[in-house]
């Protein structure tokens, strides 16, 4: 009894998906797309990959291929911009502004037990300085927490 008949499969990558198909169908073989995605330098319906390539299969084997989408598409080029330019603005929103937390110890300075009123003006992306963004009354030294967004290149500071 004769075995299964050996039949050579053809490197197909880079060449017309179509191309492929036509002669591997002809030769007796199944072909099966397992994958389409984007690429830039192969051709839309072209071979990206394909398995088994360049070799001697059983006749009547599956080749399996990734074809390709082409590049991705260009004429959505406002969704693109849109797309860009949101990652541009949430890029400014993480990398232009540091926030920043200074810890500041207050000394005490009045007399017998009175409380003294602290205000803290912040000058920084979000507070031009002009009024206070913490007031409280101390009767002791007092370390507390100052949060500063500073922008790229601009200065914070407190008062």
């Amino acid at each position: 009894s004769l075995g299964v008949k050996q039949v050579h499969v053809d490197n197909y990558e880079k060449k017309p998906f179509k191309e492929a198909k036509e002669a591997l169908e002809a030769k007796g073989f199944d072909v099966a797309v397992t994958e389409e995605r984007n690429h830039d330098s192969i051709k839309k319906d072209s071979v990206i990959s394909q398995s088994p390539k360049d070799e001697e299969v059983d006749e009547g084997s599956t080749v399996s291929f990734v074809v390709s989408e082409g590049k991705e598409e260009k004429d959505d080029k406002e969704d693109k911009a849109d797309k860009e330019k949101d990652k541009e603005e949430d890029k400014d929103d993480e990398s232009d502004v540091k926030t920043y937390t200074e810890t500041f110890n207050i000394n005490y300075g009045g007399e017998d037990d009175e409380s003294q009123e602290v205000k803290v003006y912040v000058r920084d992306k979000d507070h031009s300085g002009s009024s206070a963004t913490q007031t409280f009354k101390i009767k002791d030294d007092k370390t507390i927490k100052i949060p500063m967004k500073i922008e790229k290149g601009e200065t914070a500071g407190y008062t």
